[in-house]
């Protein structure tokens, strides 16, 4: 689960942490290096077998910041979460 909204209201309903205890969320990966996204996911949940990205009051200004200094700032995203699609094909 990616909690994409700056309230974090799925985080703070399936994640065993407040989101501002977390270190590395949605708005952290997006605006770092592809190497923080192991940092970013927390399997403990919850909800068991569901893993959480953590949202943060933090991704308003993320998305400021990746209009300003992304090229295609919709795809970023997409871009980050690529090594987990990678993953997955081995399965």
């Amino acid at each position: 689960m990616i909690d994409l909204d700056p309230q974090a209201n799925v985080s703070l309903h399936i994640g065993k942490k407040h989101p501002s205890e977390v270190a590395v969320t949605c708005a952290e990966l997006l605006l770092s290096d592809i190497e923080k996204l192991p940092q970013a996911i927390y399997e403990e949940t919850n909800i068991p077998g569901v893993a959480l990205i953590y949202g943060s009051l933090a991704l308003g200004k993320a998305e400021d910041e990746l209009k300003d200094d992304t090229p295609r700032p919709a795809e970023e995203l997409r871009l980050k979460l690529q090594p987990l699609e990678d993953f997955m094909m081995l399965f």
